[in-house]
């Protein structure tokens, strides 16, 4: 996103989501380029309620004015018990949090490899199944 457009968003690193935005956030999305490298998906998750948990404390989030993320990803891992690490990290943001958050999921799919435990790794990320 173009933060120079909008500075009052940019303060915050938030833009809030409108009809109007709509269209810039999924060209954004599509000019995004796919690499071959491994995603760190528990970094980013670190980092985000990271950003989440200073939103809270400069009132930015409120119960007036939730927060909702799109986590939009190939769903890639390096193996199968990344997944219990990702959750954990998950489970770890929320509890700093006063309300917890909601995590959409939004998969990636490329014709170049087949999509295996991908979609349930990202169900299991929207649903936050610790259960597993």
């Amino acid at each position: 996103m173009q933060f120079d457009t909008y500075p009052n968003d940019a303060a915050t690193g938030v833009f809030y989501a409108t009809r109007a935005r709509k269209e810039e956030i999924l060209n954004y999305i599509h000019s995004l380029a796919v690499t071959k490298g491994q995603t760190n998906h528990s970094l980013g998750f670190e980092y985000a309620f990271q950003m989440l948990y200073q939103l809270q404390n400069i009132s930015v989030i409120t119960e007036q004015n939730p927060i909702q993320f799109i986590y939009a990803t190939r769903g890639l891992l390096t193996n199968l018990s990344d997944t219990m690490h990702v959750l954990q990290v998950i489970a770890n943001g929320q509890r700093q949090l006063i309300d917890p958050i909601v995590i959409h999921t939004c998969a990636v799919i490329t014709d170049e490899k087949r999509i295996m435990y991908e979609k349930q790794f990202l169900a299991d990320i929207a649903t936050q199944n610790y259960t597993k």
